[in-house]
């Protein structure tokens, strides 16, 4: 599993939050961990050995320790760490790092769910469940691209955020660079070299994407769903998505259909 994956992960039930203290030279080994864990050593360190890898777990290293994994790990350091686990029927055998320069905002998080844990006011589940994407996102955004690209990137959001609201009408390069303040010829290759694609080329792969939903879902015309996404006919949509799938869409959805 990689961090796109990891970021796809659905959490069906928070199990615990705990806040432990481990005395220096403690040593354990877990064979297919039952949950997924989210660790913030917030004193002093421990350090994971997984396939052959070694993983520092300290307040600047957080470690998310996936359902299926097989490791030993050992405090050098003795303090106190939170962990919270909860499951997903998601697995890996790889353990993550991820590097936190702050780890306030992470460290009001836990204490906050483990008070929601223990208080259990209305709805506490889902707050829980909540806060465990909240942390999984905090993380996630510090593997972001270098500060350069995400410079890049503000650049063009304009256009992204336009996209998404507008997909299904008429959208020309020369709109989206107005909105972004640039020549349509070096918003063009500016936003190519970001996203990898062209901008209609861009906006053809979400409304074929959204295609895909909608044909698995209670949709059950094809005019409707190409009137939906913006495509003038079912020619021009059924011709779009068989280019960008290999399939067309009634094909497409005979198959899932058939794998439900």
């Amino acid at each position: 599993m990689d961090l796109k994956e990891l970021s796809n992960i659905i959490v069906k039930r928070v199990h615990s939050i705990s806040n432990i203290y481990t005395e220096k030279g403690k040593v354990t080994s877990r064979s297919n961990r039952p949950f997924w864990a989210i660790i913030l050593k917030y004193e002093g360190e421990t350090v994971y050995t997984n396939e052959g890898q070694t993983h520092i777990s300290n307040a600047q290293n957080m470690v998310i320790l996936p359902k299926g994994s097989c490791y030993t790990w050992q405090c050098t350091q003795s303090g106190r760490y939170f962990v919270v686990e909860f499951d997903s029927d998601a697995e890996s055998s790889n353990i993550f790092t991820f590097r936190v320069t702050d780890n306030e905002k992470i460290l009001r998080t836990l204490k906050n769910t483990e008070a929601i844990n223990i208080l259990k006011p209305p709805h506490y589940k889902l707050e829980t469940i909540r806060n465990v994407y909240s942390l999984l996102i905090f993380l996630l955004e510090t593997k972001q691209p270098s500060y350069t690209n995400l410079e890049k990137r503000k650049k063009i959001f304009p256009a992204l955020e336009y996209i998404s609201q507008n997909y299904n009408q008429h959208i020309s390069n020369e709109q989206l660079s107005n909105l972004t303040g640039m020549s349509t010829v070096y918003f063009r290759k500016l936003f190519t070299a970001i996203m990898g694609v062209s901008p209609i080329t861009y906006l053809h792969q979400l409304r074929i994407k959204k295609a895909k939903k909608m044909l698995q879902s209670d949709y059950e015309n094809l005019s409707e769903i190409a009137y939906s996404l913006g495509y003038a006919d079912v020619y021009t949509f059924s011709k779009t998505f068989k280019k960008h799938e290999g399939i067309s869409p009634s094909v497409y959805r005979k198959e899932k259909n058939q794998r439900i």
